[in-house]
């Protein structure tokens, strides 16, 4: 029997190299090896785009908003869906930013396929948790309180007031001038 079974198969292979084909052997189901941000991560910027990388080329056709979804609780995030064939990378990315310490949860579907046709064995998912919101630091330093005596008039001198806004966006500087109210 080991025998037959060797014969059929020099055969078939025969076959093969007589014919010219070229025969791909598929190496099987895709599968998912990363994501970003990964299952459970927290801190994620709310700028984030959302990928997934495969283990195979893919089919870019099955790889849409249909197959790769964003939700926050049940609420579908609107965005756009691309696939990059050279990196087998998908990217999910959100028409707006996201919002502030909210949990995300990715799914991929087994609506995405290689580029054989075979698709996920399983739907993917992952979760992750985006950043806290970033706070907002006012400190209000006095410069000057007293007028130096001759430059300027004792009543109506200006004690003058630097105010710094650390923000988002950076640092804001401003200065103030108030008017001293006569104290009599």
């Amino acid at each position: 029997m080991k025998k037959a079974a060797i014969i059929a198969l020099i055969a078939f292979m025969g076959v093969i190299l007589l014919s010219g084909q070229v025969f791909a052997l598929d190496d099987g189901t895709p599968t998912v090896t990363s994501t970003n941000p990964s299952n459970g991560e927290t801190g994620v910027s709310v700028a984030t785009n959302i990928t997934a990388t495969f283990s195979k080329d893919m089919s870019a056709t099955t790889i849409n908003k249909d197959t790769f979804t964003l939700k926050r609780d049940s609420i579908t995030v609107e965005g756009q869906v691309t696939y990059d064939q050279g990196t087998r990378k998908a990217t999910f990315s959100p028409n707006e930013s996201l919002a502030f310490l909210t949990t995300y949860t990715a799914t991929l579907t087994t609506g995405v396929m290689d580029a054989s046709g075979t698709p996920l064995a399983k739907e993917v998912t992952w979760s992750f948790t985006t950043e806290a919101t970033p706070t907002t630091t006012t400190t209000t330093t006095k410069v000057a309180t007293e007028t130096p005596s001759g430059v300027l008039p004792k009543t109506g001198g200006f004690p003058i007031y630097l105010f710094v806004g650390l923000g988002i966006g950076g640092v804001a500087l401003g200065l103030t001038a108030l008017r001293r109210i006569n104290q009599h």
